[in-house]
């Protein structure tokens, strides 16, 4: 465990980390000097360089304070991330997604060596959890070799068990964060016991509004393998708690499809793909039938033929872009600025 140490880096990125990735030709294309770029050693551009997230390694001693970034770097570096990294349009957003993710983790990094804490410290806790959610949501069709979702997952599940002890110390609440922050633990941990004592436990002022509420009963439609329920009440969730409760609609449509094989079980009558791909919340009859083939379902002339002898279980399909939270997707993120403030400031709760 380190010292208490008080970082005195008044930039994103150390000096000294700088020189050496300039002398290794170690830059990333974002942080190069623009007049420099083409050039065989590039030099860094001092308001756009940021520093890289180093593992630890026995042996190494401890940093040095010019080497750690204060809290209000730290938020400073956060924030040029969010707002100057994330929007681009010129770049593929997997690559994006790897820089900034990086740097978000050197971030928490340096708040883990210093012991920071205080309001400013949830607040870039939030901000680096609505990215790894984003990201998983934006990012889930991509191949695994580009993202890894497990990974993002981790980072995203790190961060928030950070983020719930810091905001338990606050001496006055952040309270509508703190209310997002239960509402995003709860929707990304359907079914947890830990994340549904967690909202039980929170204070009444956290557990009766509307966002949490809502979180609850999706949890409950959730556990109770409720399908139609559960996809109604997520589309009335927030964009950002739709990113949260993405990664659990795999589950859902298996759930479903295994329910109906048995209640609409018949060689003869077909139930309409038209039909289902409303109830499951997908955008295409294509995925409708390419979900169902996956179980060994009939799909013939737009019709799904339910056969209860005939199911076979299947692994778990990536998740897909539903229809709902691609018609949010195009109303909350659509432009830069929307997509900013999104990951910046969150929102409140949006019904269709």
């Amino acid at each position: 465990m380190h010292n208490n140490v008080v970082g005195t880096c008044e930039f994103m990125c150390p000096t000294a980390e700088i020189q050496m990735r300039e002398r290794e030709n170690l830059l990333h294309t974002f942080e190069v000097l623009e007049s420099r770029e083409k050039m065989k050693r590039p030099r860094a551009d001092r308001s756009k360089a940021v520093k890289e997230f180093t593992r630890s390694a026995a042996g190494r001693s401890d940093p040095r304070p010019s080497d750690l970034r204060p809290t209000s770097v730290l938020v400073k570096t956060v924030d040029y991330l969010l707002e100057r990294i994330v929007p681009k349009q010129d770049v593929k957003w997997h690559k994006i997604y790897d820089f900034v993710a990086d740097r978000l983790r050197s971030v928490r990094q340096d708040i883990v060596i210093q012991r920071l804490a205080g309001p400013e410290i949830c607040l870039v806790f939030i901000k680096c959890i609505r990215f790894y959610l984003y990201a998983a949501y934006r990012l889930c069709e991509v191949p695994v070799s580009l993202f890894d979702p497990h990974l993002n997952g981790r980072q995203a599940i790190e961060c928030m068990k950070a983020s719930l002890l810091h905001f338990s110390s606050l001496e006055v609440p952040l309270l509508a964060e703190l209310q997002e922050l239960e509402s995003l633990y709860l929707l990304f941990n359907l079914g947890s016991l830990d994340a549904l004592m967690h909202v039980y436990e929170s204070s009444a002022d956290v557990r009766s509004c509307a966002r949490v509420q809502l979180a609850l009963a999706v949890n409950e439609t959730y556990l109770a393998g409720n399908y139609v329920r559960f996809f109604r009440l997520v589309k009335k969730l927030h964009f950002l708690d739709l990113c949260a409760v993405h990664r659990h609609i795999p589950q859902m449509h298996n759930l479903a499809l295994n329910r109906m094989s048995v209640a609409y079980n018949s060689k003869i009558h077909g139930y309409p793909m038209e039909h289902l791909r409303p109830l499951l919340m997908l955008d295409s009859t294509d995925k409708v039938a390419e979900l169902c083939m996956r179980h060994n379902l009939l799909v013939k002339e737009g019709q799904i033929y339910f056969l209860k002898a005939a199911w076979k279980e299947s692994g778990l399909a990536n998740p897909v872009k539903w229809i709902f939270c691609q018609e949010k997707d195009r109303k909350t993120a659509q432009t830069s600025m929307q997509l900013v403030q999104l990951l910046l400031i969150g929102g409140s709760t949006a019904v269709s």
